[in-house]
């Protein structure tokens, strides 16, 4: 539940910022530009994963935020209980963070992630998923739907009724062009087939009027217009919870027309320019109610978007090469603070198990540096960093076929930790490494490293707020046939 609202209030910002982005730019640059901004809004909603994490995104910054305001709220109102000593049997926390100790989470399970017991029966833990969570998706699955039948239903029909009046009237390029009756105004429908159709009552225009709305009309087919509008429509049936998608859908499609017009006037020449604005005047037609549930890219609207569209035609302008670099400066922060929250994990999270892997490596040269004379020191180092990584994503997907790789198979460490991997992963927790380091190491025998570590961890519950966890621990690391393996692990203070 985290993630997606991190993703929520990332996405609503992305939207808010190609809006300012395009309020500062429009007028100044093409509207060709102008109308490609908006693929940055259909790519975040179409792949809606973290796939790229910044250390400034406003998804992480609030997360964490909320995460410190929600301790401190729980604290000062008192509302922390005691663990009993049965509940500290099979899940300890870190002594070295007293403040947390009096956190108990709605699914009874606590934050220390190495150490509980592994006598509990996996069989008999239930995975807790909130019920209102589930009336919730739902609600969402019937929605989207109803609203995808409708689409689907509503083209179709619009389709066969197409089908059964038109007259073919000729083709430009691959395109066919149609006589219909039934529309308003010249339009491109149809996404595998794409035709531009014409009301029947044009039949009597001149050529010269035919020819421009023709070309209009090809050339929302040159910038895929058919296409995009069959993502508005997928985008608004999968997100139609979302206000400012709305919006994006709306403003996408004023923004298709401006280009288009841009487009048709560089084809039909300067000074064509105004009897095209008047031919779009003359053909200017009401919105109908429902007309967004279509796919077709009507030719002309009444109201503030016709007067926009006028004024933008009858002012020739010549735009600065130059700015299309402070553009893609300010689009690329955009993407940066805005798409590294997601629905999904991250490919980063996924491999690292979401930790700041430079940094530890960092710490952890520095460290085998000043003890140097440690045996196995660095091949050790090597298997606690492996231990992280397998059994963050042993957790996260409920795996724990790996952490034979990492942990002796026939040690009580071993059979801990596969334990704990099954009861976390049924209980819906997630966990991310946020930093994890080695404070020291001491050989025991030349074939046995004791390491401390210093970890904090981002836990992340089914029905709870994520918590941010520190804790110590200390790793027994003994070579077996001549590889470094942990056999042992204990929560030190």
């Amino acid at each position: 539940m985290g993630s997606f609202l991190e993703w929520m209030l990332e996405s609503s910002l992305l939207i808010l910022l190609i809006f300012g982005i395009r309020k500062i730019f429009m007028g100044k640059i093409r509207y060709t530009a102008i109308y490609a901004l908006w693929f940055v809004v259909l790519v975040r909603f179409l792949v809606p994963v973290n796939f790229v994490a910044t250390p400034f995104s406003v998804g992480n910054l609030v997360s964490d935020k909320m995460s410190t305001w929600s301790k401190e709220h729980r604290i000062s109102q008192g509302t922390e209980t005691l663990i009993s000593e049965e509940e500290t049997q099979t899940s300890t926390l870190p002594k070295s963070e007293p403040e947390f100790q009096n956190v108990v989470s709605e699914e009874k399970v606590t934050f220390n992630h190495r150490t509980e017991s592994a006598q509990s029966d996996v069989s008999d833990v239930q995975k807790p998923v909130s019920g209102w969570m589930n009336h919730l998706n739902l609600l969402w699955f019937i929605v989207s739907c109803a609203l995808f039948c409708l689409f689907a239903f509503s083209n179709m029909s619009l389709l066969r009724k197409m089908k059964k009046s038109r007259v073919l009237y000729g083709k430009r390029e691959n395109v066919p062009i149609y006589f219909v009756s039934g529309i308003q105004n010249p339009c491109l429908y149809g996404l595998f087939r794409p035709a531009i159709y014409l009301p029947k009552a044009l039949a009597e225009e001149n050529k010269e009027e035919l020819g421009q709305m023709i070309t209009h009309e090809y050339v929302h087919y040159s910038h895929g217009d058919h296409i995009w509008a069959m993502f508005r429509i997928l985008l608004v049936c999968v997100y139609w919870f979302h206000p400012f998608l709305w919006l994006a859908v709306f403003c996408s499609k004023k923004d298709a027309e401006l280009a288009c017009d841009e487009s048709v006037i560089s084809r039909l020449g300067e000074r064509k320019r105004f009897s095209y604005g008047e031919m779009l005047v003359r053909m200017a037609a009401e919105t109908r109610f429902g007309e967004f549930r279509y796919s077709l890219m009507p030719m002309s609207r009444q109201g503030k978007e016709m007067e926009k569209r006028i004024r933008a035609i009858g002012n020739r302008k010549k735009y600065p090469k130059w700015l299309a670099v402070p553009l893609v400066i300010v689009v690329a922060v955009t993407v940066g603070i805005t798409c590294s929250a997601g629905i999904g994990p991250s490919a980063k999270e996924q491999k690292s198990g979401g930790y700041d892997t430079q940094k530890f490596q960092t710490e952890s040269e520095s460290m085998i540096f000043g003890m140097s004379k440690i045996v196995g020191a660095e091949t050790c180092e090597k298997a606690f960093q492996r231990y992280i990584e397998v059994f963050t994503e042993a957790v996260n997907t409920g795996d724990g076929s790996k952490l034979s790789q990492v942990l002796d198979r026939d040690s009580e460490v071993y059979q801990q930790q596969y334990a704990l991997v099954k009861n976390y992963y049924k209980r819906g927790i997630r966990e991310r490494v946020m930093s994890c380091s080695v404070t020291s190491m001491k050989n025991v025998t030349p074939e046995m490293v004791e390491m401390d570590s210093n970890e904090t961890i981002k836990v992340a519950y089914a029905t709870a707020p994520e918590k941010l966890i520190r804790q110590n621990y200390r790793y027994t690391c003994e070579k077996i046939n001549n590889s470094w393996i942990i056999t042992k692990m204990e929560e030190i203070e």
